[in-house]
């Protein structure tokens, strides 16, 4: 006797990657901060940048540190890397990265999460931010 049970993700991110759109880029969630996905189901970006990544319910457990049931921005981040800038036809050669609750993928949220490695808490990096924005505009 075979028995196949298919269960939907516990759990799913969803969101853009953007510097121009980000077509058939990488997208992984890396939890512990070594660049590699922790993710069991793979995700690229459509024509759009858009990303929807899949977290099994064993993954959410483990990746919630804190046992509230939300991923909280210091408990991984998500990491868009490869593809082709959808407005310029360029193969983009870099990676961005967000924390966990970021609905987009960008050059900025690449700098709020550097800071949230480096301690900072996601509202702290976000005032640093709109601080040295005003010191350009």
């Amino acid at each position: 006797t075979l028995v196949v049970r298919v269960s939907p993700p516990a759990f799913t991110l969803s969101g853009n990657a953007i510097d121009g759109y980000l077509v058939g880029a990488n997208v992984i969630f890396d939890c512990d901060n070594d660049g590699i996905s922790d993710l069991s189901i793979p995700s690229t970006t459509d024509q759009n940048g858009k990303y929807s990544l899949k977290i099994t319910e064993e993954e959410f457990v483990r990746f919630d540190e804190n046992n509230n049931s939300i991923l909280d921005s210091s408990e991984g981040r998500i990491i868009v890397s490869g593809g082709v800038d959808g407005s310029t036809g360029a193969v983009f050669l870099g990676s961005f990265s967000a924390d966990a609750n970021a609905s987009v993928v960008t050059p900025l949220t690449t700098l709020i999460s550097s800071m949230i490695d480096l301690g900072l808490p996601k509202s702290e990096s976000l005032e640093k931010l709109k601080a040295k924005r005003k010191d350009f505009i």
